[in-house]
């Protein structure tokens, strides 16, 4: 899943509707990346995204979906991380468990 500033909308989904639009084919375009913004809360999300930390950050919950056998074996390293890294810098933010459960919401929409 990539994460990308909500104040900024992904000029590559524009290009690529606008194109196929041309050529006659029918596409509806989504920017997910506005609806987990909204689900994690937009402080959160940007809090998660931007510096000091990054969009890889952000991506590392959805590892689960990708690659379920190696997050399995690295579920208490992630979560060690997350509480060591990310919560250390901003005890506001969501529990590791909270953006796990907030990540599931969002995957099961989709």
């Amino acid at each position: 899943m990539p994460f990308a500033g909500v104040e900024i909308p992904s000029i590559q989904l524009g290009a690529l509707e606008s194109c196929l639009k041309e050529r006659g084919i029918n596409i509806q375009t989504r920017h997910l990346y506005l609806r987990v913004a909204e689900i994690y809360g937009i402080k959160n999300y940007n809090f998660l995204i931007y510096p000091p930390n990054d969009s890889y950050t952000a991506q590392m919950a959805f590892s689960k979906y990708v690659f379920p056998n190696h997050w399995e074996e690295k579920k208490d390293k992630f979560k060690e991380y997350y509480n060591t890294y990310i919560i250390k810098q901003n005890t506001d933010f969501l529990s590791f468990d909270e953006y796990l459960q907030k990540t599931d919401f969002f995957y099961n929409w989709f």
